[in-house]
């Protein structure tokens, strides 16, 4: 075969590859467009109900459509306004539109509301202030993440990703010698016995922050 007919059958591949993902693009498009007519439909009838709602929104974030999820988060904080779950999601679609201040503001209403439900949602208080300490992480509040990796690690002592964040802070003030530590720290509590990895990640540190 020749050049010029092995490109054409290349292209041609290509082509029909394309067409086919289009097309089940389309398929997967129209079946979630059933499910929120479907579920709006239900809705009609069952309006207070917040896992349809939930439903509803994820649908919506499905397809892009990411203003629509945030009506429907907001709608559900009037049925139940001191649910920590509807903040954490209205955070969660914030974070897909690159809005960090309202992602900020929806985890922290959900810490709140978990705070005063502490020894139910210890969990859960954990998962949030990681979220909040990622956020402070990307927005370069590291005094803040410092403040909210505490609370981690005065949550769940045993759990590394606390540990790791605060070294990671430590590290963008410049301040190796909490940043090495905290990283020791974390590599002792995963594995005490792993001294070839906890002396691998040691010297990561070494070499991407020494400079």
């Amino acid at each position: 075969m020749g050049i010029k007919e092995n490109y054409r059958d290349n292209g041609l591949n290509a082509l029909i590859s394309h067409q086919t993902m289009t097309e089940k693009t389309l398929l997967k498009n129209k079946e979630i467009d059933k499910t929120i007519q479907n579920l709006e439909d239900s809705l009609k009838i069952d309006m207070f109900n917040v896992s349809k709602y939930f439903e509803l929104a994820s649908c919506y974030q499905a397809r892009n459509k990411y203003l629509k999820a945030n009506d429907i988060y907001n709608k559900t904080l009037e049925i139940e306004p001191y649910n920590p779950n509807i903040y954490e999601y209205l955070g969660n679609n914030y974070l897909y539109l690159n809005d960090y201040d309202e992602a900020l503001n929806c985890y922290l209403m959900s810490w709140n509301l978990l705070v005063d439900n502490e020894e139910q949602y210890l969990n859960a208080m954990y998962n949030m202030c990681n979220k909040i300490v990622e956020i402070y992480l990307k927005i370069d509040e590291y005094q803040e993440c410092l403040k909210w990796t505490k609370n981690m690690i005065e949550i769940n002592p045993k759990n590394t990703q606390g540990y790791l964040h605060m070294s990671d802070a430590y590290a963008k003030l410049n301040d190796l010698t909490n940043a090495l530590k905290y990283a020791h720290m974390a590599f002792d509590i995963r594995d005490k016995n792993n001294h070839i990895e906890k002396s691998l990640i040691i010297k990561y540190y070494i070499k991407k922050y020494a400079n």
